[in-house]
């Protein structure tokens, strides 16, 4: 599931989707499981905010790479045109 490429571009250039946050996303699911469960990783308080930061990363890294994008191309094209896919299956 998700976005199996970030962007295609008219020429025919793909850029791929990054991997990186499969890792963040895994620790995120991990300390919502114990979260929920209540299994001991600490103060309940505690793992509440080990989950906020981990959340927080997740946004700060994806933000950081959309804005590095954005940057790609306004430095290779003049004029850009977005686009929203309303794709649902």
């Amino acid at each position: 599931m998700g976005i199996k490429e970030l962007a295609t571009f008219s020429y025919g250039r793909i850029l791929e989707n990054p991997k990186s946050l499969e890792h963040s996303l895994e620790k995120i699911r991990m300390l919502q499981r114990t979260l929920s469960r209540g299994k001991s990783l600490g103060e309940p308080a505690q793992r509440k905010w080990r989950l906020a930061g981990e959340y927080e990363h997740v946004k700060d890294s994806r933000r950081e790479l959309f804005f590095k994008l954005g940057f790609l191309l306004t430095q290779e094209y003049v004029v850009l045109i977005l686009g929203d896919l309303n794709a649902r299956t």
